[in-house]
Order: C-alpha cells, then structure tokens, then sequence
C-alpha cells in the first residue's frame, strides 16, 4: 500500500540540506520523519539521515552483503 503526499518548496527550499543535497534528495530527508525506514543507494543521503537518528538503509550494503554470502 503506498500514498503520495506533497511538501510545498518553499519548506524543501528552507532546510539548510537543500544546498549540499539539492531539492530531491532534501525533500527525501524530510520525508524520513514519516517513514519507518528509508532506503537508498547515496552515500551523501544515507549518511545524513542517519545522523538525523532515523531508520536508514544504504542499498549498497545490503548488495555488498548478497555478494560476499
């Protein structure tokens, strides 16, 4: 089950992410409030929602894993 939502620009424009990440990637930050889990192949992305403390996977890990195993 999936539901789309909005974020008006002005809110992604305003976080102080939005010149490192862009719009896209920003607006994906602050979605991650929402969400239990966030999942994602870029590292600069991972790393800040981490530090945010909220549920994050790097996909590429979970990659590295499959192939190693």
């Amino acid at each position: 089950k999936a539901r789309e939502s909005y974020l008006p620009k002005d809110q992604v424009l305003a976080d102080r992410n939005y010149l490192r990440l862009g719009i896209a990637d920003t607006g994906f930050v602050q979605k991650s409030k929402r969400v239990d889990l966030s999942i994602t192949v870029d590292v600069q992305l991972y790393v800040t929602i981490s530090r945010l403390g909220r549920n994050v996977v790097n996909f590429n890990h979970v990659r590295a894993a499959y192939l190693t195993s």
